[in-house]
Protein backbone atom coordinates (compact mmCIF):
# COMPACT_ATOMS: atom_id res chain seq x y z
CA UNK A 1 0.00 0.00 0.00
CA UNK A 2 1.20 3.41 -0.94
CA UNK A 3 1.48 5.93 1.82
CA UNK A 4 3.25 8.98 0.07
CA UNK A 5 1.26 12.07 -0.32
CA UNK A 6 2.86 13.13 -3.49
CA UNK A 7 3.09 10.12 -6.33
CA UNK A 8 3.90 10.50 -9.83
CA UNK A 9 2.86 7.85 -11.88
CA UNK A 10 5.47 7.39 -14.76
CA UNK A 11 4.85 5.08 -18.03
CA UNK A 12 8.00 3.54 -18.88
CA UNK A 13 9.03 4.51 -23.02
CA UNK A 14 11.30 2.24 -25.08
CA UNK A 15 14.74 2.48 -24.93
CA UNK A 16 15.92 4.93 -28.08
CA UNK A 17 19.11 6.86 -28.51
CA UNK A 18 17.76 10.14 -28.25
CA UNK A 19 15.35 9.69 -25.48
CA UNK A 20 17.84 8.33 -23.20
CA UNK A 21 20.14 11.00 -24.14
CA UNK A 22 20.09 13.20 -21.35
CA UNK A 23 21.45 10.59 -19.19
CA UNK A 24 24.15 8.86 -20.92
CA UNK A 25 23.74 6.38 -23.59
CA UNK A 26 21.61 3.94 -24.57
CA UNK A 27 23.82 0.72 -26.54
CA UNK A 28 20.76 -0.51 -29.28
CA UNK A 29 21.59 -3.57 -31.42
CA UNK A 30 24.13 -3.02 -33.99
CA UNK A 31 22.71 -2.83 -37.49
CA UNK A 32 24.72 -5.08 -39.80
CA UNK A 33 27.84 -3.94 -41.47
CA UNK A 34 27.81 -0.67 -39.09
CA UNK A 35 30.97 -0.42 -37.58
CA UNK A 36 31.57 -4.20 -37.30
CA UNK A 37 35.16 -4.71 -36.22
CA UNK A 38 35.31 -8.19 -36.92
CA UNK A 39 33.33 -11.63 -38.50
CA UNK A 40 33.10 -15.20 -38.47
CA UNK A 41 30.77 -17.42 -40.84
CA UNK A 42 28.16 -17.05 -38.11
CA UNK A 43 29.03 -14.04 -35.85
CA UNK A 44 29.43 -10.48 -36.13
CA UNK A 45 31.19 -8.40 -33.69
CA UNK A 46 31.32 -4.92 -32.51
CA UNK A 47 34.20 -4.32 -30.19
CA UNK A 48 34.79 -0.66 -28.60
CA UNK A 49 31.09 -0.04 -28.44
CA UNK A 50 31.32 2.19 -25.18
CA UNK A 51 34.33 2.64 -22.31
CA UNK A 52 33.52 2.21 -19.01
CA UNK A 53 34.96 5.13 -16.19
CA UNK A 54 39.06 4.12 -15.50
CA UNK A 55 39.30 1.83 -12.25
CA UNK A 56 37.97 -0.91 -10.24
CA UNK A 57 35.19 -1.97 -12.40
CA UNK A 58 32.97 -4.81 -10.95
CA UNK A 59 30.37 -6.92 -12.68
CA UNK A 60 26.73 -7.54 -10.44
CA UNK A 61 23.70 -9.19 -11.18
CA UNK A 62 20.39 -8.47 -10.18
CA UNK A 63 17.21 -10.71 -9.67
CA UNK A 64 14.42 -8.19 -10.29
CA UNK A 65 10.64 -8.70 -10.03
CA UNK A 66 7.60 -6.25 -11.31
CA UNK A 67 6.32 -3.91 -8.42
CA UNK A 68 3.88 -1.36 -8.48
CA UNK A 69 5.30 0.07 -5.20
CA UNK A 70 5.83 3.88 -4.39
CA UNK A 71 9.41 4.72 -4.85
CA UNK A 72 10.97 7.67 -3.22
CA UNK A 73 14.74 7.45 -3.20
CA UNK A 74 17.52 7.06 -6.17
CA UNK A 75 20.89 7.40 -6.21
CA UNK A 76 23.80 8.62 -8.12
CA UNK A 77 27.13 7.86 -8.73
CA UNK A 78 30.75 9.55 -9.69
CA UNK A 79 31.26 7.21 -12.44
CA UNK A 80 29.57 5.77 -14.86
CA UNK A 81 27.77 2.70 -15.01
CA UNK A 82 26.56 -0.30 -17.83
CA UNK A 83 23.19 -1.98 -17.27
CA UNK A 84 21.96 -4.65 -19.64
CA UNK A 85 18.86 -7.07 -18.92
CA UNK A 86 19.91 -10.55 -19.60
CA UNK A 87 16.63 -12.62 -20.09
CA UNK A 88 13.45 -11.14 -20.07
CA UNK A 89 12.85 -6.92 -20.73
CA UNK A 90 13.35 -4.03 -17.65
CA UNK A 91 12.43 -0.70 -16.47
CA UNK A 92 14.77 1.58 -15.69
CA UNK A 93 13.75 4.90 -13.96
CA UNK A 94 16.38 7.74 -14.44
CA UNK A 95 16.59 11.63 -14.03
CA UNK A 96 19.20 14.06 -14.92
CA UNK A 97 22.70 13.71 -13.30
CA UNK A 98 23.40 15.57 -10.06
CA UNK A 99 26.22 18.15 -8.95
CA UNK A 100 28.37 15.00 -7.70
CA UNK A 101 30.11 18.45 -5.38
CA UNK A 102 27.16 18.87 -3.62
CA UNK A 103 25.97 16.71 -0.42
CA UNK A 104 22.45 17.84 -0.48
CA UNK A 105 21.90 16.42 -4.31
CA UNK A 106 18.34 15.23 -4.46
CA UNK A 107 16.98 14.27 -7.21
CA UNK A 108 13.88 16.03 -8.92
CA UNK A 109 11.01 14.04 -9.10
CA UNK A 110 9.57 16.16 -11.97
CA UNK A 111 12.49 14.97 -14.46
CA UNK A 112 12.45 11.22 -14.08
CA UNK A 113 11.47 8.81 -16.51
CA UNK A 114 11.51 5.41 -17.19
CA UNK A 115 12.87 3.41 -20.07
CA UNK A 116 12.14 -0.54 -21.03
CA UNK A 117 15.06 -2.17 -22.06
CA UNK A 118 14.90 -5.50 -24.01
CA UNK A 119 17.62 -8.45 -23.88
CA UNK A 120 20.35 -7.54 -26.72
CA UNK A 121 19.81 -3.57 -25.50
CA UNK A 122 21.90 -1.59 -22.50
CA UNK A 123 22.43 1.53 -21.70
CA UNK A 124 25.37 3.67 -19.81
CA UNK A 125 24.58 5.43 -17.56
CA UNK A 126 27.00 9.03 -17.12
CA UNK A 127 28.64 9.96 -13.94
CA UNK A 128 25.88 11.31 -11.72
CA UNK A 129 23.01 10.24 -13.30
CA UNK A 130 19.88 9.51 -10.80
CA UNK A 131 18.42 6.34 -11.21
CA UNK A 132 16.56 3.37 -8.91
CA UNK A 133 17.25 -0.04 -8.93
CA UNK A 134 15.63 -1.58 -12.46
CA UNK A 135 12.48 -3.58 -12.14
CA UNK A 136 10.96 -6.42 -13.95
CA UNK A 137 8.47 -5.79 -16.56
CA UNK A 138 6.65 -8.52 -15.57
CA UNK A 139 7.10 -11.76 -13.45
CA UNK A 140 10.93 -11.80 -12.58
CA UNK A 141 13.90 -10.62 -14.36
CA UNK A 142 17.56 -10.90 -14.20
CA UNK A 143 20.09 -8.21 -15.50
CA UNK A 144 23.64 -7.61 -15.20
CA UNK A 145 25.35 -4.07 -14.44
CA UNK A 146 29.04 -3.13 -14.33
CA UNK A 147 30.08 -0.54 -12.12
CA UNK A 148 33.00 1.38 -10.71
CA UNK A 149 34.08 -0.56 -6.89
CA UNK A 150 35.08 2.63 -5.82
CA UNK A 151 32.19 5.08 -7.10
CA UNK A 152 30.76 7.51 -4.46
CA UNK A 153 27.55 9.29 -4.39
CA UNK A 154 26.91 13.18 -4.44
CA UNK A 155 29.61 14.77 -2.03
CA UNK A 156 31.60 11.68 -2.08
CA UNK A 157 29.26 9.80 0.59
CA UNK A 158 29.43 6.16 -0.52
CA UNK A 159 26.34 4.25 -0.84
CA UNK A 160 23.39 6.47 -0.15
CA UNK A 161 20.09 6.42 -1.29
CA UNK A 162 18.47 9.68 -1.39
CA UNK A 163 14.86 10.45 -1.11
CA UNK A 164 12.83 13.27 -3.35
CA UNK A 165 11.95 15.21 -0.35
CA UNK A 166 8.31 16.79 0.22
CA UNK A 167 7.13 13.35 0.76
CA UNK A 168 7.51 12.83 -3.24
CA UNK A 169 7.24 9.13 -4.86
CA UNK A 170 6.83 7.86 -8.16
CA UNK A 171 5.12 4.69 -9.47
CA UNK A 172 5.67 2.96 -12.61
CA UNK A 173 2.78 2.15 -14.57
CA UNK A 174 2.08 -1.10 -16.89
CA UNK A 175 2.04 -0.55 -20.53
Amino acid sequence: MNTHQNIKSIVPEPLTVEGFAPFGKAILRPVQDESMTKAGSHWECWFGVEDLTPGKGTLGIVTTRWTDEAINVMEAHSARELLMPLDKPIIQAVAPPADMDDIHAKPDLSTVRAFILEPGQAIMMEVGTWHYAAIACEGEAIYYFIANRESTDPGGTPNRWIEFGNDQAFVIQRS
